[in-house]
């Protein structure tokens, strides 16, 4: 993930490539881009909310889709576009290689963010009043070892939000997954359009990161 003083870099390199992952370093013009940021960001001030430069006119611009990824704990925020692969769900990627996967919605997944989610059992939000179901979290710790969390989670369906994500209005219903083990408890929480397009959400993704905010901007 990008900082906030990176955020806006983040959605430049975006800007100059939408194709997969792999072709993002020979985007024309993005070393240069990266190169002079760097420099820049050696004098730059205290860290700003990406929301402060990310606007509407630039994410629909772009015409690509976005998601826009928070990281309270660690102070982190960028862009993410994704990344056309036949994988299961929706593959999300970063500039700086950073990446999230996700089952309708569900964080399952996610590469480079220091201990990782291995992989998780999606959350079941199938749009009924009330599900109880059992997840599993899996990840890696600083000594490369293995860790397996496993909650009761409890998915109840609320009332219906309208969403605002940078200038963009979803009308959506919130739904709650409430989560708890002997060591662990945790609420996440889910945007969900009449399409079934999970528009916003906060979820758990693990003991070291905490919790994600995940928007989608497109």
């Amino acid at each position: 993930m990008t900082r906030y003083k990176n955020a806006f870099l983040g959605l430049i390199a975006v800007f100059l490539c939408s194709c997969g992952f792999g072709n993002l370093e020979q985007a024309s013009g993005l070393k240069e881009v990266q190169t002079a940021f760097q420099a820049r960001s050696k004098e730059a001030p205290p860290p700003v909310d990406p929301r402060a430069v990310l606007t509407r006119e630039a994410i629909d611009k772009a015409g690509i889709p976005l998601i826009l990824v928070d990281i309270p704990s660690r102070q982190q925020s960028g862009t993410m576009t994704r990344l056309q692969a036949p994988t299961n769900g929706e593959h999300w990627i970063g500039v700086d290689g950073s990446s999230l996967r996700f089952v309708n919605g569900s964080l399952i997944e996610s590469r480079g963010m220091g201990h990782d989610l291995i992989k998780a059992t999606p959350a079941m939000l199938s749009g009924e009043s009330k599900v109880i179901h059992t997840r599993r979290w899996q990840y890696l710790d600083g000594f490369n070892q293995e860790i397996v969390v496993s909650l009761e989670c409890n998915v109840e369906s609320f009332g219906k939000q309208i969403i605002d994500n940078v200038g963009k209005q979803y009308n959506s219903r919130l739904f709650t997954e409430t989560c708890v083990s002997k060591n662990h408890s945790f609420v996440n929480k889910y945007w969900i359009t009449q399409d079934g397009v999970v528009s916003k959400s906060v979820q758990w993704h693990g003991p070291d990161v905490g919790f994600m905010t995940i928007s989608r901007l497109f």
